[in-house]
């Protein structure tokens, strides 16, 4: 382990991104499904209702989760040049 700043830095800014783009897919795309699927004029019978929100939830978290966690890599690589 060095104590390289520019290396803190790059780590820092990776970990906010990270901590910004990985909730992104659950927490914008859901509501926004939710919203066109009302606007369509949906069903107002609760069964299918439940149907509907159930595939958009099983969709997050078959399709959008690990899209979002395979963005970023597990361990990241800095060459000594670019640091001091």
């Amino acid at each position: 382990m060095g104590i390289s700043q520019k290396a803190a830095k790059i780590a820092v800014f990776n970990s906010s991104l990270t901590r910004f783009v990985l909730p992104l897919g659950i927490l914008v795309i859901p509501p926004s499904l939710w919203f066109l699927v009302e606007r369509i004029k949906s069903p107002k019978n609760a069964i299918i209702i439940g149907i509907i929100d159930l595939i958009i939830i099983s969709f997050q978290l078959t399709v959008s989760l690990p899209i979002s966690l395979s963005l970023f890599s597990q361990e990241m690589y800095v060459n000594a040049i670019d640091l001091e």
